[in-house]
């Protein structure tokens, strides 16, 4: 049995346990893909697959197509990372 009033110092604030406990799989606030990530169809820590190709194209800009043999894999960061580097970016000071 856990005591409900548990108390700690952090940081020099005294902090106090109010018995609740977070859980994610209660949480309704969770978007789709962190459901998916629950329920454990896709994986948010892991790199994303990914290409790059070069491209020719006309010079009048009509006409386009990939260049053969310049197909080179550059997997783009997983998505928590991308998540945490769009938060850092929008909440910059200054």
């Amino acid at each position: 049995m856990t005591k409900k009033n548990i108390a700690f110092m952090y940081k020099g604030k005294l902090i106090r346990w109010n018995g609740k406990k977070y859980s994610a799989k209660d949480d309704p606030n969770l978007n789709e893909l962190q459901r998916m990530h629950l329920s454990g169809d896709i994986n948010l820590y892991e790199p994303i697959e990914a290409y790059y190709v070069k491209w020719d194209h006309d010079k009048k800009g009509n006409n386009h197509k990939p260049i053969a043999e310049t197909r080179i894999k550059k997997d783009l960061p997983c998505i928590s990372q991308q998540w945490k580097e769009d938060y850092n970016r929008r909440n910059k000071d200054g």
